[in-house]
């Protein structure tokens, strides 16, 4: 994954005019900046829209009551900014300094069968840009073919996108405890796409093509669902007989009995069903 995009960027708001007055102090064009620091990664079309957002925004007065919100608002049109990281500080004589961090992409976004764009981890859609080797880390999510897809730096409404953003945890977790891959995250097969208001249940897909049938994510509250530490735990067992999975292409790990598939769509023998709680 890409670290350095989520490092702090700073920009210190110089002054080309003063129309000073003395109770609010000089007056600074937010279109006349000089940045302290920068990710080297920074997509260049993503500096572009934070140069012509500033270019647009009011000028400035420093001392004045507001002064930081203004600055705040210019960045909040910035759909690649995250809003909850943005500092403002007065640095007479200079300006300001404004600090602030990028949303953190998480996933990759599709439309029928084709990348429409990269979302955060707040599930923000982020702004073109992202080179194919900023974006290919992230897993991919398929969209229902009839979600919107709205201006940079606000959320598709998306069932499957919704649900797959909070079962990220868990997927971290799987990743880091069993060294498998998640290259993306749908709906499971032959589920309805007209139950609205419930989380559809999900399907992790690895870079080597198996499937895990995981469910419905914690956050969901699923009273048919099987706890996550159940849905770990027989994971962990199938991997103890079969190593990185073996001849298992998928794993059905929320049904209420497990069962293993091979590539060939016969079933194979489990490990007796381990017990969790919640």
């Amino acid at each position: 994954m890409v670290k350095n995009l989520g490092l702090p960027l700073g920009l210190l708001l110089l002054g080309v005019s003063c129309e000073s007055a003395e109770s609010v102090g000089p007056v600074r064009s937010l279109a006349n900046f000089r940045v302290e620091q920068l990710p080297v990664e920074l997509p260049a079309p993503w500096r572009d829209a934070l140069e012509k957002e500033l270019a647009r925004s009011p000028s400035v007065p420093l001392l004045a009551p507001g002064a930081s919100d203004i600055v705040r608002r210019s960045l909040a049109g910035v759909g690649w900014i995250d809003p909850g990281t943005v500092t403002v500080e007065t640095r007479l004589p200079e300006g300001m300094l404004v600090t602030f961090k990028p949303r953190r992409p998480l996933y990759r976004v599709l439309q029928g069968g084709a990348e429409v764009g990269v979302v955060s981890h707040g599930g923000f859609l982020l702004p073109p840009g992202l080179s194919e080797d900023l974006r290919h880390p992230y897993p991919a999510v398929p969209l229902d073919p009839d979600t919107f897809l709205p201006a940079p730096g606000r959320k598709p409404a998306d069932p499957v996108l919704a649900e797959a953003l909070r079962v990220w945890p868990e997927i971290n977790a799987l990743e880091e405890n069993s060294g498998l891959d998640v290259v993306r995250i749908e709906r499971q097969a032959g589920v309805s796409t007209t139950a609205s208001g419930v989380p559809p249940p999900l399907c992790f897909v690895l870079s080597d093509g198996r499937e895990l049938y995981w469910g419905r994510s914690e956050k969901a509250a699923d009273p048919y669902g099987l706890p996550l530490g159940l849905k770990a735990a027989r994971l962990g067992a199938v991997m103890r007989k079969y190593p990185n999975l073996g001849p298992v292409r998928r794993l059905v790990l929320d049904h209420p009995r497990m069962r293993a598939f091979n590539h060939q769509g016969k079933e194979l023998g489990i490990p007796e069903e381990p017990s969790s709680s919640r």
